[in-house]
């Protein structure tokens, strides 16, 4: 076999691991569910997916520390076991805080780690063109999160959030031997050299710039229903919010790799954040449905576009070893950032008594990162 159809292979690969772990972003189906299993309030089901995004960006974070160590295939069908063991643990919990250790902590980890070597992974495998093939894993990822909803609902309907979490983890057993055989023959492997050592502080300006990108994605992708409820939609409308926020992210990651290969990064690193700063604006000042409704999916839009963009320029920036790790530093920015952005919503929210002063809010941060990099400050 030519080494171009290998290297599709392992594309390949990398998609379908992106895509399986994608459903996390779907655990907002679990948070009744569990809730009346355990008997447990908003805040603590919701604690659980808070800690999983935690442990995915830690994971990341400390991903190119053993990345090298394992050929792909055993690495990535090492993490889809683990991820399945533990969503098996978590589906067999007696109280909630083991849901909060083994899908939180176990399931995160192998999310994070998956993802991370996917992401990485893609771009050693196409080094011509890794603004695309890196576009190509994150679109993976926010298609699993867009088609997953039906099919997880359903299965928390028919056998409880114990069953889903079962269901879930069979689909990980079953990529696992795909992905063994898509990568048998692949060549290409992170190489063994010294596992870079950072200081964060070169990368401080960035890790702002990228945190205060990503944060108005996370919040509407986190309140897209009730954003949409509250601008009048109601029905399938108002349930349709999260998919067609991550329909619209899979785009914006596919376009913006392929733009990322075409023009200078500084480009799209100022652009993207001022329109989605504008879109924003435009949700919070003109609430009807069809406004708000185009608003989620071009803030979903430039959302998945920025997060292709900025691993694919750090990787033009900081070539091997030192690349992954300085984005495993930056990533974690979009960890805070998934924590606090949910939060801030609901909290606001509840003072206000509407999401208008939460779109505000993220509107002035993006525009914050847009001008980071209009003022080379990163």
């Amino acid at each position: 076999m030519d080494r171009k159809a290998l290297d599709i292979k392992a594309l390949l690969a990398c998609l379908l691991v992106s895509f399986v772990f994608g459903v996390l972003h779907a655990f907002s189906l679990y948070v009744v569910p569990l809730e009346t299993l355990f008997g447990a309030g908003r805040a603590a089901t919701s604690f659980t997916y808070s800690l999983a995004v935690l442990t995915l960006a830690f994971a990341v974070m400390q991903g190119h520390r053993v990345y090298g160590r394992w050929p792909a295939r055993a690495f990535l069908v090492g993490v889809l076991l683990l991820g399945a063991v533990g969503l098996v643990l978590a589906s067999l919990a007696g109280a909630l805080w083991q849901v909060w250790l083994f899908y939180g902590v176990v399931f995160g980890a192998a999310n994070g780690l998956g993802y991370g070597f996917a992401l990485q992974f893609a771009g050693r495998v196409w080094p011509t063109r890794v603004g695309m093939a890196m576009g190509l894993v994150t679109a993976a990822y926010a298609t699993g999160a867009a088609v997953s909803p039906p099919a997880l609902n359903a299965a928390i309907l028919g056998f409880g959030p114990s069953g889903a979490l079962q269901w879930q983890a069979m689909v990980y057993v079953l990529a696992a031997p795909v992905v063994w055989v898509l990568l048998a023959k692949t060549e290409v492997r992170f190489s063994s050299e010294p596992r870079a050592r950072l200081a964060w502080r070169p990368y401080v300006g960035v890790w702002l710039a990228y945190g205060l990108a990503v944060f108005a994605g996370l919040m509407v992708l986190s309140q897209s229903s009730e954003v949409l409820r509250q601008s009048g939609a109601s029905g399938a409308f108002v349930v349709a919010g999260p998919m067609v926020a991550s329909g619209a992210g899979l785009f914006g990651s596919l376009i913006g790799g392929w733009v990322m290969d075409k023009m200078p990064a500084r480009v799209l690193l100022i652009a993207l954040p001022f329109a989605s700063a504008l879109v924003l604006a435009g949700m919070a000042g003109v609430q009807s449905v069809g406004v708000v409704a185009m608003g989620v999916g071009l803030t979903g839009f430039f959302y998945g576009a920025t997060i292709s963009v900025y691993p694919a320029w750090i990787a033009q920036q900081h070539v091997g070893a030192k690349g992954i790790a300085v984005y495993g530093i930056v990533f974690t920015a979009w960890g805070l950032s998934g924590v606090v952005a949910p939060w801030l919503a609901g909290l606001l929210f509840d003072l206000r008594g509407a999401y208008m002063a939460a779109l505000m809010v993220a509107a002035v941060l993006a525009l914050g990162s847009g001008a980071l990099h209009l003022t080379r400050r990163v």
